[in-house]
C-alpha cells in the first residue's frame, strides 16, 4: 500500500494521515462502548483497515525522515483503541489533530494544528481557542449525495455479507471526512479526502452495485 503514497508531498501525506486518524478516533470511540468482551466484526475490520492505512502513510513519512507518535504496526487492537480514547497528552504539531471533547484529566498541547469540535472540561490553566460562530456553510449537494450513497451501499453490503463491504465502509468514512473539511472551509483536506474515497472504491468500481457512487465521485 505504501507505493500508492510515494508520489505525494509530505504536506499531503500529513493531511491524509490526519483524516485517517480522525476516522480511527471515531471508530475507537465506538469500539470502546463495547469493552473488551465483544466488538462487532464490522467495527473490528474497519479499525484494522484504517490502522493499516495510517501505518502505510507513516512508513512513507519515516522514509523521508518524518517521525510519528502513532502506535507501531502490529499493536494489539485493544491497545490501539485505548490509545485513541485515553485521557492523555496529545501533541498536534504539523498536521496532527484533536477532535471532540477532551477529558478533564488529560492535557492537550496544540502547535500548528487544528482543533475540531467543542473544547470542554475544567480549565486549570490557559486555553486559547479561535472559534468561528454562526451558521457554517452547507456542504455542496454532490458531496452530500455521494456520502449518502456510500452509507446506503455500505449498509446493504454489510447486511448481505458482500466482499465489497470493506471498500464501501472506507469510502463512507473518507466522504464523512470530506464533509467535515468542507464545513471547516478546508479545501485541501476536502480534496485529499475525496481522493482517498476514490482510492477506496477503485478495486470495485466496475461492479454494477456501485455505479451510482462512482458517478457521484467522478463529479466531485
Amino acid at each position: 500500500m505504501s507505493d500508492s503514497y510515494a508520489y505525494l508531498e509530505i504536506s499531503a501525506l500529513q493531511e491524509l494521515r490526519a483524516i485517517q486518524r480522525r476516522n480511527l478516533s471515531h471508530l475507537a470511540t465506538q469500539a470502546a462502548k463495547f469493552g473488551d468482551l465483544y466488538l462487532p466484526l464490522h467495527i473490528q475490520n474497519q479499525l484494522e483497515e484504517v490502522k493499516a492505512k495510517i501505518d502505510a502513510i507513516n512508513a512513507e513519512l519515516a522514509s523521508r525522515g518524518v517521525a510519528s507518535s502513532d502506535p507501531p504496526p502490529h499493536t494489539p487492537l485493544p491497545e490501539v483503541v485505548r490509545y485513541y480514547v485515553d485521557a492523555r497528552t496529545i501533541n498536534t504539531g504539523g498536521g496532527d489533530y484533536a477532535e471532540g471533547s477532551i477529558d478533564k484529566r488529560g492535557q492537550v498541547n496544540i502547535s500548528g494544528g487544528t482543533v475540531y469540535g467543542a473544547v470542554t472540561g475544567s480549565n486549570h490553566g490557559t486555553i486559547n481557542v479561535n472559534q468561528t460562530t454562526g451558521e457554517q456553510p452547507r456542504p455542496a449537494a454532490p458531496l452530500r449525495q455521494a456520502h449518502a450513497e456510500a452509507q446506503q451501499q455500505a449498509a446493504a453490503a454489510r447486511q448481505s455479507g458482500s466482499p465489497t463491504a470493506r471498500a464501501l465502509m472506507n469510502a463512507e468514512f473518507s466522504l464523512e471526512s470530506a464533509l467535515r473539511a468542507e464545513s471547516a472551509s478546508n479545501a485541501s483536506e476536502r480534496a485529499a479526502a475525496i481522493s482517498q474515497a476514490r482510492q477506496d472504491v477503485q478495486a470495485i468500481r466496475e461492479q454494477a452495485a456501485v455505479q451510482a457512487l462512482v458517478r457521484l465521485l467522478d463529479q466531485l
